[in-house]
């Protein structure tokens, strides 16, 4: 019996193992593609609104960081859905 315990946890630890390199994977995704739309939204903005062209760069910068930050956890959940 204990050599079916351990050949199930050797799988269990498998699937672990692959579903957190899937997380880590598709959450990475997630943050490169949410940075790039908040860059451009930030550039287009910038084109068109006077009063971003007045901000610092620390601010778009921060808008930017905030697009990332929202898009890994977004795309890790749906599961690369998005």
């Amino acid at each position: 019996m204990k050599d079916v315990v351990d050949y199930d946890r050797g799988r269990r630890s498998d699937a672990v193992k692959y579903a957190q390199s899937l997380q880590i994977w598709h959450g990475t995704i997630g943050m490169i593609k949410y940075t790039c739309y908040g860059s451009i939204l930030v550039y287009l903005a910038n084109m068109r609104f006077p009063w971003v062209q007045k901000q610092t760069l620390a601010g778009k910068a921060f808008v930017v960081s905030s697009f990332s930050i929202f898009g890994a956890p977004l795309r890790m959940k749906s599961g690369g859905a998005l």
